[in-house]
């Protein structure tokens, strides 16, 4: 990141990453993909990394439309007949280790 924004960011703006913890609890975990959404105006959300926590996001994300990148498996997260608005946003990818419970990347404004 600290290469891309010495580079002059993305279309001129810079990259900041926003990070959450949301301590595996699917609660905090729709508490905080709400604040990224609406209040911190992100433009793609990394995350949730376990699949309580993401079986409670994707409904939101999908219904703003937020691309996403999941790194648990979970099938019912891809069912794109359950969450159309998610095509083409998400992306699914397999288990991360120990990566943060939300890690965001945003400019400036959406």
């Amino acid at each position: 990141m600290d290469a891309i924004n010495a580079a002059g960011g993305v279309k001129g703006r810079k990259i900041e990453i926003i990070i959450r913890d949301t301590q595996g609890d699917p609660t905090k975990a729709v508490n905080a993909t709400q604040e990224l959404i609406s209040q911190a105006k992100v433009h793609a959300i990394w995350g949730p990394t376990n699949s309580g926590e993401a079986l409670a996001t994707t409904p939101i994300m999908a219904r703003a439309k937020m691309p996403n990148i999941h790194p648990c498996v979970v099938e019912s997260l891809i069912d794109t007949t359950k969450f159309p608005e998610r095509v083409p946003h998400w992306r699914r990818r397999t288990a991360s280790g120990t990566t943060p419970s939300a890690i965001t990347a945003s400019t400036s404004s959406r």
